[in-house]
């Protein structure tokens, strides 16, 4: 690896190998929990009214793995993962108003629909009731 960075600053050798390592971590992690969300989810979720966290730690709680999610999803779209989904998941944790509007415009791409659908059926859960298309 010394010829890989040779002639870079000595920093960069361990924030690679930290990157690196956060990209595993982030696509294990979504590989296991992403899966299992999609399959919580109930039928009729994009036809049920939006729930506002109101509890300030919950909120922040929530938040940060949002955040966390996000980032991860942003960054599996370049990388080796699930980024789209990872994404979804991101904004299904989300406590902020207004995610059922990005989970809605998300799920009406046909190839994310399918990937959620064959996420749910892996896991024994039936498709998610699809949004009518005007």
């Amino acid at each position: 690896m010394d010829g890989a960075v040779a002639g870079l600053p000595a920093w960069v050798a361990p924030v690679l190998v930290g990157m690196s390592v956060l990209s595993g971590l982030g696509l294990v992690g979504a590989a296991v929990a992403l899966p299992r969300v999609l399959a919580g989810l109930p039928v009729d979720y994009l036809h049920t009214p939006e729930v506002v966290v109101t509890h300030p730690t919950v909120w922040l709680g929530r938040a940060l793995v949002a955040i966390g999610l996000a980032f991860a999803g942003l960054a599996m779209l370049v990388l080796p993962g699930q980024g789209v989904l990872t994404l979804l998941a991101a904004a299904l944790v989300s406590p902020v108003r207004g995610k059922k509007h990005v989970v809605r415009w998300l799920l009406g791409f046909d190839i994310v629909f399918r990937a959620v659908t064959m996420l749910r059926a892996r896991r024994g859960a039936p498709p998610l009731r699809p949004l009518v298309q005007d």
